[in-house]
């Protein structure tokens, strides 16, 4: 079986599992650009394709960010993320981890999500309405990103925000757009956090800044 009609069959077998579910214009981008190395990137196709071992774990920026979040925070908590796309992948590989060190749960919230059920994560079909977490985390949310900061301070709580390439209204460069973002961060962050920006390993491909808030002395996993 060629590279090609592999990745088919495991496309095929996942539209089988999760089509019906999907929003028809988002199916219709899914399957006719699946294949297409230009469109990789794109969140809709990237997941799914992390979710079915397409790219290699040296590459696939899903567990790099996965492998980036257990390296700054305890992931043995209640965590929330917000504007986790059609394909939840990032929570799988958290949900995987927290089963492993048995401690832990991962709320996801996105109207657009294509599972019902996907391991011991809890599924919410709709938008995020400031349930309390331990743990806040999104990638990729847009102009959301600064809704999931202000909430995270509010609550007292730490984050990990990874943003996108776009720049949402109001802003007339990335760069403001990101310091920003740290900005107002820092500013509603309580004396127990640091707050930083940092980046994904090089290997994976993925340029796009990470907004983080920590506690400053707390052991993790």
């Amino acid at each position: 079986m060629s590279r090609y009609e592999d990745e088919e069959s495991k496309l095929i077998e996942y539209l089988i599992n999760y089509g019906d579910n999907y929003d028809d214009r988002i199916k219709d981008f899914l399957v006719s650009r699946f294949f297409d190395p230009k469109f990789f990137k794109a969140p809709t196709i990237e997941s799914v394709r992390s979710y079915l071992g397409l790219i290699s774990k040296e590459k696939d920026s899903y567990i790099g960010y996965f492998e980036f979040l257990k390296e700054n925070f305890d992931l043995g908590v209640n965590i929330g993320e917000i504007g986790a796309g059609t394909m939840p992948v990032l929570a799988k590989y958290i949900d995987d981890y927290q089963q492993e060190i048995n401690k832990g749960s991962i709320e996801v919230y996105d109207p657009l999500l294509a599972p019902r059920y996907l391991g011991n994560i809890i599924l919410n079909k709709r938008l995020f309405e400031g349930e309390t977490k331990d743990l806040y985390v999104a990638r990729a949310i847009c102009e959301n990103s600064d809704m999931v900061i202000n909430i995270a301070n509010q609550k007292n709580k730490p984050f990990s925000v990874m943003l996108c390439s776009c720049i949402p209204k109001g802003y007339p460069s990335y760069d403001e757009w990101q310091w920003g973002l740290l900005d107002t961060a820092r500013k509603g962050a309580s004396d127990e956090f640091d707050v930083d920006i940092k980046y994904l390993n090089d290997s994976y491909d993925d340029k796009h800044p990470i907004i983080i808030k920590t506690y400053k002395n707390k052991a993790m996993v």
